[in-house]
């Protein structure tokens, strides 16, 4: 019987805590700074071999634009998913994933044990994320060839990566 009352505070306890966490966040929504239609903000950025780029860079082709943490089992899906997309040979447009709160060594030796072959730039300091979101990863975003957002995804559901990649298609 005291395991049984134990355990329903135990749960009860982890409810409330998770409800004060979850009440405390923006909505999805709210936490967006730019949303499908308007002009993806500008940034420069440096890739993990050192390149220096900026969102002008790709201008003329679409461009999927990902926002990610190392630690986020939803954003490891979607690179997994994109990941299987190009090994399948299948048509992608370019891409540049942002790993949020990250410095270079830990996207590297992610990008490593993952097997991603995508361009991959760190942002520990949230510079190029603050741009576009203030909470929740992973983010797509979708630049048509003019720089506007296209379709943009927050989080992530298995159906995000093939609708993305059909859009992208569209536009290429």
């Amino acid at each position: 019987m005291k395991r049984v009352f134990r355990y329903i505070v135990s749960v009860a306890v982890a409810m409330a805590a998770t409800a004060c966490v979850s009440e405390n966040l923006p909505s999805k929504e709210e936490s967006s700074k730019v949303y499908e239609g308007d002009m993806a903000p500008k940034f420069s950025t440096t890739l993990l071999d050192g390149t220096e780029v900026s969102l002008d860079d790709y201008r003329g082709a679409p461009l999927l634009l990902i926002m990610f943490d190392c630690g986020c089992p939803d954003c490891k899906m979607l690179l997994d998913d994109l990941h299987s997309a190009i090994e399948r040979g299948e048509s992608v447009p370019a891409i540049l994933a942002i790993g949020r709160d990250s410095d270079a060594a830990l996207i590297e030796q992610y990008r490593a044990d993952n097997g991603y072959t995508i361009a991959m730039a760190p942002d520990p300091d949230r510079t190029v994320y603050g741009l576009y979101a203030s909470t929740y990863v992973p983010r797509a975003y979708l630049v048509d060839r003019t720089g506007r957002i296209a379709m943009m995804t927050i989080e992530y559901a298995e159906w995000y990566m093939p609708e993305l990649l059909k859009r992208a298609r569209a536009i290429m």
